[in-house]
């Protein structure tokens, strides 16, 4: 989460420290899956899934109500494990497309 420290910093220079904390989330997790599949980036695809991740996680970051006090880290979890099965899933299938092309 240290690599994704100035997505937060941001927020809280723009006065949305609540939506920060969506965003670091958000922001972590691509960032463990792109340093899963890390080996898959000279694939175009691979760019493409990080890109359409990132675009998908706005929505999350915009309408969950962070200040609300109930919302708690447990709480946030399962969507958390949730998004990073996706990423991980797409993420496979880019490797096996990748496969597919290199094999003669």
């Amino acid at each position: 989460m240290f690599i994704t420290s100035p997505v937060i910093i941001v927020f809280a220079i723009l006065g949305k420290f609540d939506q920060g904390i969506g965003a670091w989330i958000c922001a972590g997790l691509l960032a463990a899956s792109a340093i899963v599949w890390w080996d898959l980036k000279q694939s175009v695809w691979f760019w493409i899934v990080i890109a359409a991740a990132s675009v998908f996680q706005i929505p999350f970051i915009l309408f969950v109500p962070w200040t609300n006090r109930h919302m708690s880290f447990v709480s946030l979890l399962p969507f958390g494990f949730l998004d990073f099965i996706v990423l991980y899933w797409c993420m496979s299938q880019v490797e096996k497309a990748a496969k597919r092309l290199r094999e003669p």
